[in-house]
């Protein structure tokens, strides 16, 4: 298995079960063959009507199976092989059309080869698409394997039985048994052959529907009583302009869905995931949704997109901000698919953390992903959006790494992990660049959004105060110590000297900033969380009020028990808390070997506080506004109070974060 899931090889599609649908494909076609037959021998009219049935029958099966096959495929249940079961059960159809004949036998046999003939579509397709993904995993290094519950085979169902994990499939059970019941019964009453046709036709539609609220109610409440697990399912999409660059984009945690009327369709949840916008993965196992979709009965998405030189480097003749671009085009992808997973196309909630919260922050500015989501979960944005001139500085002196210029001609064919190999290159010495690139240089920040005028035309806050999510809903916050994760891992915790302090509060601190009371060592510290997330996030919120929007705001302050408890309440602890993955992937670390009770409680807490913002829109506290400034402080005794960390909203208040310029000319 590869590190999100997939099976390197095609032997989960056994090439047995496309030669057995193929046999029973011919055995259909030449049973209803006997069946016109034997009919001229009544006369051409009775003939006519066992063949219309038939060709009827089989392209209901074909409108029934396909959809249903498109969308397996999409994702990771393919389908797989004819099962035992399923063998059995085309067989038991055979014997009842043997009894029945006529134009029911006809009608049977057609249904029975469309579904077939739509099985060996779908194994083939199948393959193809596991061809193309192995080509590209066999070219990664091995990635550590990923716990998932176990994936299921679909299986295609000949009649009386499940024909796909679909919606669709699942309802048109009812019809396949209403035709069987009424084809037997047809034959058991001895109906005469020249009338069977109209009494099958007209039957089925009663039956049917009788047996449709019965399938449905009893998968309802076989669900409510069994419980159901979430399943994942990939889709691999192709990106431009490196046509080689495949991957496995998208995931999604669903119930399996059941029949309409079941089950009233789900809001979704879209994570996007942080990493600076130069590192991450949809497939790491901090991310996997099993415990939301379970826990919160939403469905959950996760998607890849392109990061550092790929997604955000300035490159001319490609369009800006490509990163932010593939998260469109995901979240597009949501509105016209999530129906078939049982989700609520028009209640997506859009929610990531770090880069992934600063993404969210875009997308709410940018004009092409407008209507594409209801609500957004910003938690721990930055505040380092870019202008043009800096990113392109920033790109020259990556292709120039490579003896190439930033356009598209130059670096289209370039193997991507030379991009990544000159792109850190350039990062381990931006601090040498402060001169000319500012901040971002002494935090060694060489990608970010780019305010380009266009796909993205102004700040996050810039917008949302003039109004751009006054229809969305925003739920915004960050941690208490955001910056402590750094200072550890730097080597500078307890070891900030006064004039480290100094430098930091006069290069990122505001013109007036001043911080009363604080040594070094909190002073470094209150300096950088403010700079890189506080205060962009605290600004987003009051940015989203001014411009008539509605904003619910947060702080976790509950200190990390992991690394012997130093780092506080860090930046990253409240992933592993908002998914309930407490022992999986890095950001358990934080939280420790055990969880505690505490973390299980508090995990608890955030889950359905943000369920029930995405279900909702109200996460359970109120609203902040410029006045009250009520925040939800989670702790071990969560809390509502006035803004914490009032003493840094004074300081920033009249701070404007704007795209980073070039602070310099080229020398």
């Amino acid at each position: 298995m590869s590190g999100d899931g997939l099976p390197r090889d095609d032997r989960a599609w056994p090439r047995g079960s496309f030669v057995v649908s193929a046999v029973l494909v011919l055995i259909a076609v030449g049973s209803s063959v006997a069946f016109v037959v034997a009919a001229a021998d009544r006369g051409a009219l009775q003939a006519a009507l066992v063949a219309g049935g038939f060709l009827v029958a089989f392209g209901y099966g074909l409108a029934v199976a396909v959809p249903a096959m498109r969308r397996a495929i999409a994702g990771r249940d393919l389908p797989a092989r004819l099962t035992l079961l399923q063998f059995a059960g085309v067989v038991v159809a055979f014997v009842v059309m043997g009894f029945a004949g006529g134009v029911g036998g006809a009608m049977l046999t057609g249904l029975i080869g469309g579904l077939l003939i739509a099985n060996m579509w779908a194994i083939r397709k199948a393959r193809a698409n596991r061809s193309v993904v192995n080509a590209y995993e066999a070219s990664l290094p091995p990635t550590p394997a990923v716990d998932e519950p176990p994936a299921r085979d679909v299986d295609v169902l000949g009649p009386a039985l499940r024909l796909a994990v679909s919606q669709d499939g699942r309802r048109s059970l009812a019809w396949v048994l209403a035709l069987a019941v009424v084809v037997v019964g047809s034959a058991a009453l001895d109906v005469p052959d020249r009338v069977l046709g109209f009494v099958v036709l007209v039957g089925v539609l009663p039956v049917g529907w009788v047996l449709r609220r019965l399938v449905a109610g009893w998968l309802a409440l076989r669900d409510l009583n069994k419980g159901t697990t979430p399943r994942r399912a990939y889709v691999v999409l192709l990106h431009d302009p490196a046509p080689r660059m495949i991957r496995p984009l998208l995931g999604v945690w669903a119930d399996p869905p059941v029949p309409r009327g079941g089950r009233l369709p789900k809001p979704e949840r879209v994570w996007i995931y942080g990493g600076a916008y130069v590192i991450g993965g949809a497939s790491q196992p901090e991310f996997d949704g099993a415990n939301l979709a379970r826990d919160g009965g939403v469905v959950v998405v996760t998607f890849n997109y392109r990061l550092g030189v790929e997604g955000f480097a300035q490159i001319t003749g490609a369009p800006p901000n490509r990163g932010l671009l593939d998260q469109v085009a995901a979240l597009e992808w949501v509105r016209a698919n999530i129906a078939a997973f049982g989700g609520d196309p028009e209640e997506v909630t859009v929610f990531g953390q770090s880069a992934g919260a600063g993404s969210i922050a875009a997308l709410l500015a940018m004009p092409r992903a407008a209507g594409l989501f209801r609500r957004a979960v910003v938690q721990s944005m930055p505040g380092t959006y870019f202008s043009t001139e800096l990113a392109a500085d920033i790109a020259s002196a990556c292709a120039a790494k490579l003896g190439l210029r930033p356009v598209v001609a130059d670096l289209a064919d370039v193997d991507p992990e030379l991009l990544v190999l000159a792109a850190d290159n350039v990062t381990a010495t931006m601090a040498d660049r402060a001169e000319r690139w500012g901040q971002p240089a002494h935090r060694s920040i060489p990608f970010a959004p780019v305010v380009d005028g266009e796909v993205l035309p102004t700040t996050p806050w810039q917008a949302l105060a003039a109004g751009a999510g006054r229809d969305i809903d925003l739920l915004a916050g960050h941690t208490r110590d955001e910056h402590r994760l750094f200072t550890v891992f730097t080597g500078f915790l307890g070891e900030v000297t006064p004039e480290q302090a100094r430098t930091a509060l006069r290069i990122f601190g505001p013109d007036d900033g001043r911080y009363q009371d604080a040594g070094p060592d909190e002073l470094y510290e209150l300096v950088h969380s403010d700079w890189l997330f506080r205060m962009p996030t605290l600004h987003l919120a009051e940015a989203q009020v001014a411009g008539g929007g509605r904003a619910h705001f947060y702080e976790l302050t509950w200190p990390a028990p992991g690394m012997g408890g130093v780092l506080g309440a860090c930046h990253g602890l409240d992933v592993p808390l908002v998914f309930g993955n407490l022992t999986s992937g890095q950001p358990a670390v934080l939280i420790g070997d055990n969880p505690t009770a505490e973390a299980v409680a508090l995990s608890r807490k955030m889950r359905a506080a943000w369920t029930r913002f995405a279900s909702h829109g109200d996460p359970g506290w109120p609203a902040y506004d410029a006045d009250r400034r009520l925040t939800q402080v989670f702790d071990t005794s969560p809390a509502l109070t006035p803004y914490p960390e009032e003493m840094s909203r004074l300081i920033w208040q009249d701070h404007a974060f704007l795209p980073h310029p070039v602070v310099a000319p080229r020398p």
